[in-house]
C-alpha cells in the first residue's frame, strides 16, 4: 500500500470521517481514464473534503476541494460554474445521467468527473453530521 493510501485510510479511520467511495473519469493532458476516487470529510475541518484519486497502477492524487464549492456545483451548470481561485465544479447531464465536474488548473489543467449522486449523498451525511454535532453543544 503506498505512504499516501495508507495516510487517506489513516484519516478516515481515526477521525470517524464520511467518506464515500466512487468511480471518476480523470481527464488529463494523457487522455482520459476512468480511475476509483474516495471523498473524506475531515473532522478537524469541516469545509474541507479531501480527494483521493486512485489510478490503475496505484498512485494516488490527493485534492481538497472547500465543500460549499462542491455544495454550489451541484446546481451549477456549465456555463457558469461555482469558482475559487484556480478550481471550477458543475453540473453536466449526459446520456448516463448527471455528472459533478471538477476541474482545477494547476499544477496543469485537469478535470474529474464523478456520479452526481454519489457527491450529493457525501455532502448530505456532512450536512446531517454537522447538524448533529450542533444539537449536542
Amino acid at each position: 500500500m503506498s505512504p499516501v493510501r495508507a495516510g487517506v485510510e489513516a484519516i478516515q479511520r481515526d477521525l470517524g470521517a464520511p467518506s464515500a467511495a466512487l468511480t471518476c473519469l480523470m481527464t488529463t493532458r494523457s487522455g482520459t481514464f476512468r480511475m476509483r476516487a474516495r471523498l473524506i470529510g475531515q473532522r478537524s475541518d469541516p469545509q474541507a473534503v479531501i480527494a483521493a484519486i486512485t489510478d490503475r497502477s496505484g498512485v494516488v492524487r490527493i485534492w481538497v476541494v472547500g465543500r460549499d464549492l462542491l455544495e454550489a456545483g451541484l446546481d451549477a451548470p456549465a456555463s457558469r460554474p461555482a469558482r475559487r481561485d484556480r478550481v471550477w465544479v458543475w453540473t453536466s447531464e449526459g446520456p448516463a445521467g448527471r455528472s459533478m465536474m471538477v476541474a482545477r488548473a494547476s499544477p496543469s489543467f485537469e478535470v474529474v468527473e464523478l456520479d452526481w449522486t454519489g457527491v450529493g449523498a457525501f455532502l448530505a451525511e456532512g450536512r446531517a453530521e454537522a447538524g448533529a454535532a450542533a444539537a449536542r453543544r
